[in-house]
């Protein structure tokens, strides 16, 4: 995947937008930083968003468990 511009930018997070090198798909990149974000908030903001399937809310594809950050994808 390749990431471009800030889409926003808050307090736990920085959310880029990304583009898929195989089909060229885009999708939003929630990059949390794990200093700042507790393990539980973290799992249960992806158990939420998980559940949630609605034409007006993002979903949620995958996560990355990096060293400084949870890489969340969202299409």
């Amino acid at each position: 995947t390749a990431v471009y511009v800030v889409i926003h930018s808050g307090a736990f997070s920085i959310v880029h937008a990304a583009t898929h090198k195989e089909d060229g798909k885009l999708y939003a990149v929630k990059m949390a930083d794990k200093g700042a974000m507790k393990i539980a908030d973290m799992v249960q903001e992806l158990a939420i968003m998980a559940e949630v399937h609605h034409p007006n809310i993002v979903n949620f594809k995958e996560v990355f468990d990096c060293k400084e950050t949870y890489n969340v994808v969202l299409e």
